[in-house]
């Protein structure tokens, strides 16, 4: 199920999202994530060489991908800029691209890239303290954070979802709630965790990632440093039954009295 845009009105252009985005892609494109060292070997000589067979002899990985055996703090941080090629690439950055967009413009710039790599940086941390030895890559966990605080800012608001088992919906079918389609990506991850440990992916550290998000966005919505606008609804208002915040009456100011000499308004007339 593919993300195609979230239904959220942006108080700001997204920025910071769009240079992370065009960060990320610049790195990954002109930085190769590992170099392979290849030899042919001929392993029976009498049968010429034409027999030589491919030889794998040693793997070097860029200095930007999180290595556990080769580790540097920066890495942290770096690997979220390296994909390992154009699929992985590109679907990471679609999702950074519909969800990251909505967050940026609510959180501002400066505090949405200093919490896309925050996250990035403690999901990454906590791989390193529980995860296998192998090197480490992309921004998958970050942007599952960044999905995470999407579903307690706006669990209500609708993404458009590209899927073949929803093309037989019709045309103006309006979508999936938030909270619906990033708790499907979830489901997909535990999935994976528990029944596909050896397919190359981190799930877990997907998950990590979510929750951290989670928690940074409940965290900020109760420390008040994040405000709801009118409309909108974050999870916290939705599990507490109150609706989208609505626009405040004006409170009409009651007039003073009136002084010696002054007219007094037609309102405040006595009454015989």
């Amino acid at each position: 199920m593919i993300p195609l845009s979230a239904d959220v009105p942006m108080q700001r252009i997204p920025w910071a999202n769009w240079v992370l985005i065009a960060a990320t892609v610049i790195v990954s494109l002109s930085v190769p994530y590992k170099r392979e060292t290849i030899e042919y070997r001929n392993l029976i000589p009498e049968l010429g060489d034409e027999y030589r067979v491919r030889v794998i002899t040693h793997t070097e990985y860029s200095p930007l991908v999180l290595q556990p055996d080769n580790f540097e703090v920066y890495q942290l941080v770096t690997a979220l800029f390296q994909h390992a090629g154009l699929l992985h690439l590109f679907g990471n950055m679609l999702f950074l691209f519909v969800f990251g967009n909505p967050i940026n413009a609510k959180l501002g710039h400066l505090p949405f890239v200093l919490a896309y790599l925050g996250i990035g940086a403690i999901e990454s941390a906590i791989w390193l303290a529980v995860g296998t030895r192998e090197p480490c890559l992309g921004a998958s966990a970050a942007i599952m954070g960044v999905c995470g605080m999407f579903l307690v800012l706006y669990p209500r608001n609708e993404v458009t979802v590209w899927d073949e088992l929803l093309l037989w919906a019709p045309r103006d079918w309006p979508g999936l709630s938030g909270w619906a389609v990033v708790l499907i990506y979830v489901v997909f991850d535990v999935w994976g965790a528990l029944f596909h440990r050896d397919d190359g992916i981190g799930y877990v550290a997907h998950i990590i990632g979510f929750v951290v998000g989670v928690s940074l966005a409940i965290g900020l919505l109760k420390a008040g440093f994040l405000k709801t606008a009118v409309g909108e609804q974050t999870l916290l208002d939705w599990w507490a039954g109150r609706g989208p915040r609505e626009k405040k009456r004006r409170r009409h100011k009651r007039l003073p009295k009136p002084g010696p000499g002054q007219v007094i308004p037609p309102d405040d007339l006595p009454r015989l």
